[in-house]
């Protein structure tokens, strides 16, 4: 299923590779603005603090949290430049979330116009803001409220500083394998915002497996699109990667609907994958890298 869902994912990706582009341009934006604010040379963010930590071997891994740097950190953290991440994370999660009608189509094999994301900006404010606001408290979380806590720890020997650092770091990557199924969740079946909230945490428990594979698939899209400056795949082609993911993953549930005398755990877990998938790769036989880099012979041999 998880090849299956990454050569879909790869050839609907590249045969959107300009539409994916134009909507990504909209993210970009706000994506500078959190790195120019993290880099900036009077803040000492996160990239500083992966220097100090390559260039104080001697002083161990928590170099960084052992002397004043972290209280430099936290008071160069001002209001403004929070106002500044926090408002970018949230508009960067809506923009990208726009895209999500027209990757819904793409991944049922329809055809989209670039056009059709602006169209869908309004719905995305609508129903994906409460997401946008919660995806912003979680970044400034990670940004913020783990460093203050191991500041207590490690500078002021309180060990109630590391417990909280632990609770809340635990309780933040629980709530990013949930919601990264938030917008395709949304697309599919139309939830308001609490069902689909909740629904994103049966996802979660119910293919928790799977959801941990998609966190690390889309980290290395997110570092892909770092290199090729958010244009390709973008936050865009991230989400086009879950409504393809969620859609696949789907399959069972009909499946287990159609079968509903299955009681016993074990046999409920053994999905007949290659039947439920046999259209989609039926489809995907029929491309390759060669009818993707030469369509034209493709269609000469056909």
């Amino acid at each position: 299923m998880i090849w299956t869902f990454i050569k879909k994912n790869f050839f609907d990706g590249w045969e959107n590779i300009g539409n994916v582009i134009v909507a990504n341009l909209l993210q970009i934006p706000f994506v500078g603005l959190i790195v120019l604010v993290l880099v900036k040379k009077e803040f000492k963010g996160p990239l500083t603090f992966f220097e100090i930590i390559s260039e104080s071997e001697f002083d161990g891994p928590f170099y960084f949290f052992q002397t004043d740097l972290t209280k430099d950190y936290l008071t160069n953290f001002d209001i403004i430049k929070a106002a500044v991440i926090f408002l970018s994370v949230f508009l960067a999660v809506v923009f990208a979330a726009a895209y999500a009608k027209s990757a819904f189509s793409i991944s049922n094999y329809e055809s989209v116009k670039a056009g059709d994301y602006f169209k869908n900006i309004g719905w995305a404010f609508k129903e994906t803001s409460g997401l946008g606001l919660i995806i912003a408290c979680i970044v400034m979380s990670f940004i913020v409220g783990i460093p203050v806590y191991l500041y207590q720890y490690f500078h002021l020997g309180q060990m109630y500083g590391l417990i909280l650092a632990g609770i809340l770091f635990c309780f933040l990557i629980t709530m990013l394998l949930a919601l990264q199924w938030f917008v395709a969740l949304k697309v599919n079946f139309g939830f308001d915002f609490k069902k689909t909230f909740s629904k994103c945490f049966v996802i979660l428990f119910d293919n928790f497996g799977f959801s941990v594979f998609m966190a690390f698939y889309s980290a290395v899209l997110f570092a892909l699109s770092c290199i090729l400056l958010f244009f390709m795949p973008g936050l865009c082609g991230i989400n086009l990667g879950y409504i393809n993911a969620l859609k696949l993953r789907l399959y069972k549930y009909d499946w287990l609907d159609q079968h509903k005398d299955l009681k016993n755990a074990k046999d409920r877990k053994n999905v007949p994958w290659d039947a439920l998938l046999k259209e989609d790769k039926d489809i995907l036989s029929k491309k390759s890298l060669k009818t993707m880099l030469m369509p034209w012979k493709d269609k000469n041999e056909d």
